[in-house]
């Protein structure tokens, strides 16, 4: 997130617990209620598992944390989790939830993806991609494609 901070872009404040103790201590500093995402390489969808949460109270996050585990290991038992994204909760009318990502196509090289975030990804299918490097020019080309 530093990166997209640098380039001035907004992200939610938040961290990521590797412990439902964790994750209820940054909800706390955060003033909840939170955002709470599971965080796998190996899960794609997140969404699709219950494996993201919007408006978690504090005191529902341990619970929240521990059942995000349960149903991980339900869908893919041998799936990595990196622990659970905790994160502000963020007025969606105010802003606009994106997803950035870059990939390594073996005939292009590598491609910068950009588009509406969440599960928005998945409804509309409604992403930008450019070869890397992408000028300023290219890149609000990109927003003006979604």
């Amino acid at each position: 997130m530093d990166l997209l901070d640098a380039y001035g872009i907004s992200t939610p404040v938040g961290g990521l617990a590797e412990s439902a103790t964790e994750a209820e201590a940054i909800a706390r500093d955060l003033g909840g209620p939170v955002v709470m995402k599971i965080a796998s390489p190996d899960i794609l969808h997140k969404s699709d598992i219950g494996g993201v949460e919007v408006g978690v109270p504090v005191e529902d996050v341990r619970d929240t944390y521990q059942a995000f585990l349960d149903r991980a290991a339900e869908h893919d038992p041998d799936a990595s989790i990196l622990g659970v994204q905790v994160e502000e909760l963020v007025d969606l009318e105010e802003e606009t939830e994106t997803i950035v990502g870059v990939n390594r196509d073996p005939q292009f090289g590598h491609l910068l993806m950009f588009g509406l975030g969440g599960i928005c990804v998945q409804i509309f299918e409604d992403t930008s991609f450019r070869v890397v490097p992408v000028s300023e020019r290219e890149s609000r080309a990109m927003t003006a494609d979604i």
